[in-house]
Order: C-alpha cells, then structure tokens, then sequence
C-alpha cells in the first residue's frame, strides 16, 4: 500500500509568528508529530494558506516541521486536512483534478463565532466566507459535536466526532 503524503493547513499572520501563538496552530503540530507516527503515513507537512512568506528565519524548527506554501505542497500531498487555514474554490478544485483527498477538522469554536455573529449582527468568518461543499470528510472534537448538524447541513457531507482527537 502506498504511503500518504499529507499537509495540515495554518495560516500565518506575520514571518516572525510562532507556532505557539493560539491553540490552532499547536493543534496543527500535535496533530503533525501523531501522523509522523503512524506506519501508512510517508510525510506531513505545514501548508500556509496565507501570502505569508516561508523562509529560514521561521521561529521554528523547519526540519521538524517543514513548512510550505499551497503551491509548494499541492502537488506533494495526498490528503490536506484543512485546519488553521481554508483554501479557496480553486484550490479544491486543483486537489480534486489530482485525486487527493480534502478533510476539514473543526478543533476551534466555531459555533461561538456564528452564535455572535446573530446575536450582535457582526460578520461572521470575516468578509470572505467560502463554505466549502467538497470535502471528503469532516472531523470535529466531540466538545464541539453538538453543531454536527449544522456543519453536515451547510457543508453536505456526514460529520465524523472523534475521542481520539480530544
């Protein structure tokens, strides 16, 4: 069987930002060292999915997490596990074409974000929100599973809770 080559998606704000900054980005590499463990699993890399340039100067160790652009991994990766970074249409479509395979992981709040954005009439996700009907699967921690129907209905796809991923 052949070995997945897989990218966990960050976004990146600024180049002199840590990995450590917020819960997002430490999800990403915890999530990135358990994958490193698993015998199918040939790689893992970091994906920004922002115009954050990716150099040597990264506050990180870039051996231990190699870190690489969309474009630097759309063609390396057989699985993007979408967290700390959403791509866009194109993006999706791009995988798609190649046969790779796209999982969202819903590890923040999410719903706390949507419940403010109706209760205080504020824009929710930023002005640019994508919602993304083509994932292959959906992961979301058990604590945020309660809005499992809501994530199945605006993205059309089953939502998978994990007590591995807690």
């Amino acid at each position: 069987m052949k070995k997945l080559r897989i990218g966990i998606t960050i976004g990146l704000f600024h180049e002199a930002e840590t990995l450590w900054n917020n819960g997002i980005k430490q999800n990403a590499v915890f999530l990135a060292e358990a994958l490193k463990n698993c015998p199918n699993v040939e790689s893992v890399v970091l994906v920004n999915t922002t115009h954050v340039a990716i150099t040597k100067q990264q506050p990180w160790d870039l051996e231990r997490w190699p870190t690489v652009t969309f474009d630097g991994a759309k063609d390396n990766i057989d699985v993007l596990i979408e967290l700390g970074g959403q791509i866009d249409s194109n993006a999706t479509e791009y995988l798609k074409q190649r046969g790779a395979r796209l999982v969202s992981y819903c590890c923040g709040f999410e719903y706390v974000h949507a419940m403010e954005s109706i209760l205080f009439n504020k824009p929710s996700f930023g002005d640019n929100l994508f919602v993304n009907q083509r994932y292959d699967d959906i992961w979301m921690i058990l604590s945020g599973s309660v809005l499992a129907g809501v994530s199945a209905g605006s993205q059309r796809h089953v939502v998978h809770g994990s007590r591995l991923l807690l």
